[in-house]
């Protein structure tokens, strides 16, 4: 940024260097949403060993995060017969932190109306109010695979792998279409 008075470009250089180092004991995980603005400096093999594509989680682990975030977690107070199968149908391409942030909105709900247990209706509310874009994720994350088969470090086998697998399961119709596009 022109206003960090350089200080992005020292911690820039800084990294560089001790990515640079082969006595180093230690390795880098890192993540972006925007591979393609990332300094080609950090991203060339030597510095960076692997870089993997991380896909929004499929069906089974929506569900998952859901119900671990509603009993585990945050412990929340939910009615016996919440369905998240159903929930998690119903959240095509959202984030674990997105189904993070509508058990909360779920539990404000609840709270709100005074209610004793979380229902469906609290959710299914919640999901209303939050706008999960498909078509615009689905563009980004055909951009990162883009720009990630212009890499020379990027296991291709693997990302392709990893898009396969993607298209596997219960979203397998929703995101048959989605693939053709990549």
């Amino acid at each position: 940024m022109m206003t960090d008075s350089g200080v992005n470009r020292r911690v820039t250089n800084m990294l560089l260097d001790w990515l640079g180092q082969r006595k180093r004991k230690s390795f880098l995980v890192g993540c972006t949403n925007f591979l393609e603005t990332m300094d080609k400096a950090f991203l060339r093999a030597g510095r960076v060993d692997e870089i993997c594509l991380v896909l929004p989680p499929d069906v089974a682990a929506r569900k998952e995060i859901l119900e671990l975030h509603c009993k585990k977690v945050r412990q929340i107070p939910i009615q016996a017969k919440l369905d998240f199968q159903q929930l998690a149908d119903a959240t095509f391409m959202w984030t674990g932190a997105e189904l993070e942030k509508l058990s909360l909105d779920a539990s404000r709900l609840a709270m709100e109306e005074d209610a004793k247990k979380v229902t469906q209706h609290h959710f299914v509310e919640a999901m209303e109010r939050v706008e999960v874009n498909v078509k615009q994720r689905g563009e980004t994350i055909g951009k990162m695979v883009d720009t990630m088969r212009k890499m020379e470090n990027v296991s291709k086998a693997f990302l392709d792998e990893s898009l396969k697998e993607f298209a596997c399961g219960k979203d397998k119709s929703r995101v048959e279409s989605f693939i053709d596009i990549l």
